[in-house]
């Protein structure tokens, strides 16, 4: 008796512990007073990541106020305690692209889904919420009206890892964006919503589905901000909740932007000189069509 109590006391505790690190993360839209914090976390860990941008050294500074200014940068702040201040833990670039000139610069430069062939085409199921279904296929061509998200650089300090919060960052960032898309939906009538991003060897370019595919958490996250987003189109709940639920998946030939780390100017290398990846777009088509 006096070991399962013993046992029940320590689970207690260890529940009460991480929940108590748990609520000291802070998820929020990045401000001015964090960029200080952010050039420090890619001085000190993230260049060393091989799938991560990682700008010149001169101008990490202004890349992180640009974003900033954009509203397009998401932290994890570890909370100040009494002996210590508040520290940056990691970061996402997150954004719906409501402007068509930067979108086509993206899709075409980037993610690279303009005007070239794919070198993969599929779906993925999601079932149940929780399991993950690749099948390769060919795809109908993407419609013009569609409504696109970019995730970009995202990073999380290794230290902080495995705690599921980059998907909690990822969530912060899509509810900030919700009203624009939504808006955007409604404006231009369109009837499917993309998120686009690239990957490299390291975060599953060649590993369809692999354990360090990064398409599979954003794939968790993005369905369920799709249905929320097509209830708010006004489409019936139970023709959006499905025990499987299916998106378009199509992976292009693209290279992560490298930059000459001590470079005097902001301009990326050469594909030749760059890391050789996939851009991604994953395609949730609406079963409400634009406007209500």
């Amino acid at each position: 008796m006096n070991k399962i109590l013993s046992v029940i006391l320590c689970a207690s505790l260890f529940s009460a512990l991480s929940a108590m690190e748990d609520s000291n993360y802070e998820f929020r839209l990045a401000s001015e007073h964090d960029v200080e914090g952010l050039v420090s976390l890619m001085n000190n860990e993230a260049c060393e990541e091989h799938g991560l941008v990682t700008p010149p050294k001169g101008f990490r500074e202004a890349y992180f106020s640009a974003a900033i200014k954009n509203n397009e940068l998401f932290v994890i702040a570890q909370g100040a305690k009494e002996d210590t201040k508040e520290v940056i833990v990691g970061y996402k670039k997150l954004s719906f692209l409501d402007d068509d000139c930067k979108r086509e610069k993206i899709l075409k430069e980037e993610i690279r889904c303009l005007g070239s062939e794919s070198v993969y085409s599929g779906i993925i199921t999601l079932a149940n919420n929780k399991e993950l279904q690749f099948k390769e296929s060919k795809q109908e061509p993407v419609s013009e009206k569609t409504t696109y998200i970019y995730t970009g650089a995202d990073f999380t300090s290794k230290k902080h890892r495995g705690k599921g919060l980059n998907s909690r960052l990822m969530k912060v960032a899509l509810r900030y964006n919700k009203s624009g898309i939504v808006d955007d939906i409604h404006k231009k009538g369109n009837n499917g919503l993309a998120v686009v991003y690239g990957i490299t060897e390291e975060n599953g370019a060649f590993n369809l589905g692999g354990n360090n595919d990064r398409t599979c958490p954003i794939v968790k996250d993005f369905i369920p901000f799709a249905q929320e987003v097509e209830l708010d189109l006004g489409c019936k709940e139970s023709d959006v909740r499905s025990k499987n639920v299916v998106v378009s998946h199509e992976r292009y030939r693209a290279f992560k932007p490298s930059f000459a780390q001590n470079s005097d100017t902001f301009e990326p290398l050469p594909d030749n000189f760059s890391v050789e990846g996939n851009g991604v777009r994953l395609l949730y088509p609406f079963k409400h069509k634009g406007n209500k």
